[in-house]
This record gives structure tokens, C-alpha cells and sequence, in this order.
């Protein structure tokens, strides 16, 4: 356990357990298996999938599929973003901050060696916005009933 004194002596690793205790029940709420499987569900219309939250992302194709996903529920056309998985990285970091206010958790050489914890973090950044209610000025129209 990590008690006051841990803090006031800058007990660094129980802090850092502490930290990602807090992040995975505020942030997260689900486990890393559950994550896991909300991101191949959203992914699993452009013909992706992931097995972790560690080099199944540093080519970017995820990060851009689950940014697609977000596009495709408000009914906009997906991007295709052409370049070297960091230029594709950061275009998705950056696309995913000014459209969905997403965060910018992560840099795209961070993925060169991802973190594991970081990559969770973030992603559920995008599974938050994907789950959220349509914007009523975003929603399709529904036909009136007779």
C-alpha cells in the first residue's frame, strides 16, 4: 500500500502505481481486455485489428482507423493520410485534437516505443468520444411518425 509518508519521501514507483490507479478508474473504467476489444470492434469495418497496446500502433493505421470511426458516426467520409507512420502519427494526433478535442497524449515518436499504459490512456480518449451521444446538430433526421 502507499501511505502519506510514500508521497512526502517521493516514493516514485508507488507514486506512478497510484497515478495509474487513479487513470484506470477515471479515465479507463474498463480493462485492458475490454479497451482491447472496443478497439477491434471499431476497427473491424476498415479490416484492422490489434493484439496489444504496445507495437500493434506504431504504424499509425490504428490511431487512424479509430479517428475514421469517429468521422464515419458523424457521417463524414474517412481520411486516408498518406507518408511515414510518424508523419501518419502525427497528422491523426493532430486531426484528433482539433476535431474531437481528443487530448494530445501522446507525440508520434512516442510510438517508436510505446508505452503501454500511454497508448491505453489515450485510446480511451477516442472510445469516450465514440460512445458519447451524437451532437443534436450532428444526429440524422428522423422521419416524422404518422
Amino acid at each position: 500500500g502507499i501511505g502519506p509518508e510514500d508521497i512526502y519521501d517521493g516514493n516514485t514507483k508507488l507514486i506512478l502505481g497510484l497515478i495509474w490507479t487513479l487513470i484506470l478508474f477515471y479515465q479507463l473504467r474498463t480493462g485492458k481486455s475490454q479497451l482491447l476489444a472496443w478497439v477491434n470492434e471499431a476497427l473491424s469495418q476498415f479490416k484492422l485489428s490489434v493484439g496489444d497496446f504496445g507495437k500493434s500502433w506504431s504504424d499509425g493505421q490504428a490511431f487512424l482507423g479509430l479517428y475514421n470511426y469517429l468521422l464515419i458516426r458523424l457521417k463524414k467520409s474517412p481520411l486516408q493520410i498518406q507518408g511515414t507512420p510518424l508523419e501518419i502519427l502525427a497528422k491523426v494526433f493532430e486531426l484528433a485534437e482539433i476535431d474531437f478535442q481528443i487530448p494530445r497524449l501522446l507525440d508520434a515518436e512516442d510510438m517508436e516505443h510505446p508505452d503501454e499504459q500511454s497508448v491505453m490512456s489515450y485510446v480511451s480518449y477516442f472510445r469516450d468520444r465514440g460512445q458519447a451521444p451524437l451532437p443534436a446538430s450532428e444526429e440524422p433526421a428522423q422521419a416524422p411518425t404518422p
